[in-house]
């Protein structure tokens, strides 16, 4: 009986972390970008906080040392997205000699096809609770003003229209105008996208799961 209430905790336990959610924070005013995520009430990321703390820039020689460790990463990365054929320098020649370069092209177009989908079930999975849109065109001239309005107007909304369809938006408030008095356009931003922990796990036990295909095909292959 014991052991099923701790089975039943832990059950309950990794619900609420899966459930809990991920709040992503942006904002963008004064042509400066800054981001906050939070899981929870636990602050994950914070750029104010980033760049205060990375005063100092690395030598040119620590650099230089980190640099074989970040390619191998790059590699890895690669590898597991399914993309090995680009992987490094190597595997991109024996999979050229093996399939040929119209093959490793059609191989590295379906694995990126395959991703991108994959990232847009991602983003389909996210929702706008405040999405705060504020553009104020102004110019030294009026009809550069008048003109520039129309171009931005003819960019966002169908952008808009675009993202509508792609994701939930809870709150969404767009405020596009033309200033007289400004001579320069004004842009502000702020926007709380929120996702649930879950949609990240699905999301890289597919990419597991692909990574463990490709690998068990090119060793049925090798064999």
């Amino acid at each position: 009986m014991i052991a099923l209430w701790i089975v039943l905790g832990l059950i309950v336990l990794i619900w609420l972390l899966l459930a809990t959610p991920l709040r992503i924070f942006l904002t963008f005013a004064d042509n400066e970008l800054s981001y906050r995520v939070k899981y929870g009430a636990l602050t994950i990321f914070d750029s104010d906080k980033q760049e205060k703390e990375t005063g100092s820039k690395p030598s040119p020689q620590s650099s230089k040392k980190k640099a074989p460790e970040k390619s191998g990463t790059v590699g890895r990365l690669l590898n597991f997205l399914g993309l090995s054929e680009i992987s490094s320098v190597a595997n991109v020649k024996h999979s050229i000699s093996a399939n040929g370069v119209v093959g490793t092209i059609r191989a590295v177009l379906d694995a990126v096809r395959s991703l991108f989908r994959r990232i847009f079930r991602l983003i389909r999975k996210g929702v706008f609770k405040k999405f705060d849109l504020k553009i104020a065109v102004g110019d030294a001239d009026a009809a550069d003003a008048a003109l520039r309005y129309g171009q931005i107007c003819a960019l966002i909304f169908p952008m808009m229209t675009f993202l509508e369809n792609t994701m939930c938006f809870k709150n969404r408030s767009i405020d596009i105008c033309c200033d007289d008095t400004l001579e320069e356009t004004q842009i502000s931003f702020n926007g709380q996208l929120y996702y649930r922990p879950w949609h990240f796990v699905c999301f890289a036990a597919g990419l597991f799961w692909n990574y463990i295909k490709t690998t068990s095909k090119k060793e049925n292959k090798h064999e």
